[in-house]
């Protein structure tokens, strides 16, 4: 219950950011809770970095001091769809971000990653209910909570960035860097 209602209120930060383009200092970030490492010296940074099951902390101690500045939040998926799903609120409640790089590494049936691309590119199936993504891999290949013009909100506003591993979507990460073009 508590994520429907942080969910319904980030949905309204992002449809008045969307709309005005102007960002509060006050604006709560994140809006939905999740496993976040914000470095101080990224507090205007235009990278997020999803480092999917990968500690933040890791991954942040491999970049080199002098680049952290560029670098706004690591964040980890620790739910497939869930995680992903906050992933995509707070993006869209977040005043600097403009790219994300998916990071990590993937399996049969944890595919967030792959799952964004194919959103990204295909949308959601007319067909089923509960935002179920069009080409899909693994399980719980939906996003029941984020409503279709916050996809494409957040395809207009953000590049993405596929850099994760799982040798089955390669062919996916191909396509859609020939998308991105």
């Amino acid at each position: 219950m508590v994520f429907g209602r942080k969910l319904l209120i980030s949905i309204v930060y992002s449809n008045n950011l969307y709309n005005s383009r102007k960002f509060s200092n006050s604006m709560p970030f994140p809006v939905v809770e999740a496993f976040l490492l914000q470095p101080e010296e990224g507090k205007t940074g235009k990278i997020a970095i999803c480092t999917n099951t990968l500690a933040p902390g890791m991954v942040s101690n491999e970049i080199s001091l002098d680049h952290r500045g560029d670098i706004a939040v690591f964040g980890s998926l620790v739910v497939n769809r869930d995680g992903a799903e906050r992933m995509i609120i707070n993006c869209l409640s977040h005043p600097t971000i403009e790219y994300l790089i998916l990071f990590g590494h993937e399996t049969s049936s944890f595919c967030p990653s792959t799952n964004l691309l194919c959103a990204l590119m295909n949308g959601y199936s007319n067909e089923k209910q509960g935002n179920m993504i069009k080409g899909g891999r693994g399980v719980a290949h939906q996003y029941p909570s984020v409503a279709p013009h916050l996809l494409e909100m957040f395809k207009k506003r953000f590049k993405v960035l596929p850099l994760f591993g799982h040798i089955a979507s390669k062919e996916i990460v191909q396509k859609y860097l020939d998308w991105l073009k």
